[in-house]
């Protein structure tokens, strides 16, 4: 069974999963990532869903 959360991106678990997702990032796109992380902000979000098991 599944549970969603609805919060925004002040949420610790949000914070942590993006943190988790940028340093994949980070390895994926290699020295392109510079370019790319400029775009991947989620400081502002106020509507932001997480799905937990």
């Amino acid at each position: 069974m599944f549970t969603v959360k609805k919060t925004s991106s002040s949420d610790a678990d949000f914070q942590k999963l993006a943190c988790e997702l940028d340093q994949d990032l980070a390895i994926k796109n290699g020295e392109k990532n510079v370019f790319f992380a400029q775009y991947n902000k989620s400081d502002e979000l106020n509507h932001v869903g997480s799905l937990y098991r």
